[in-house]
């Protein structure tokens, strides 16, 4: 069992209270661009955000309210380090993302099951502070 946790995204919200309903969860969404903010109970922090896009994702750690939190550091083969991958804010509105911060969906979803556990930075990813 995990902790009541709480996945926001467009187009609704969820909440899981075992293993099992995280991983239908992410497999359902696994390859959908979207972007989720996950949280504890009825927590707002700590808080995972990961926007995902296909195979790519970033993450973003937020510790509390007042803190600018940890951004997600990656080298995803095949990205121009120098270049911006594009994730989705709404259905409709874009943003675009260093390519240095790009992680593979499968860390950002591993670090799903990480913070599920505890609410802890996830360790399996490399994270600058804010």
């Amino acid at each position: 069992m995990i902790e009541a946790l709480k996945m926001q995204y467009f187009g609704g919200a969820c909440e899981m209270h075992a293993r099992q309903e995280l991983e239908a969860a992410l497999a359902q969404w696994s390859g959908v661009a979207n972007d989720y903010w996950l949280s504890h109970g009825n927590a707002k922090f700590p808080a995972l955000a990961v926007m995902a896009n296909g195979p790519l994702a970033t993450a973003h750690y937020f510790p509390d309210a007042r803190h600018p939190g940890f951004i997600s550091i990656g080298n995803v083969n095949g990205l121009d380090p120098e270049g911006t991958s594009t994730f989705f804010l709404t259905d409709t509105e874009t943003t675009d993302v260093a390519n240095y911060r790009v992680i593979p969906i499968e860390v950002a979803w591993e670090a799903a099951r990480e913070f599920a556990e505890c609410s802890r930075r996830p360790n399996c990813i490399e994270w600058i502070e804010l």
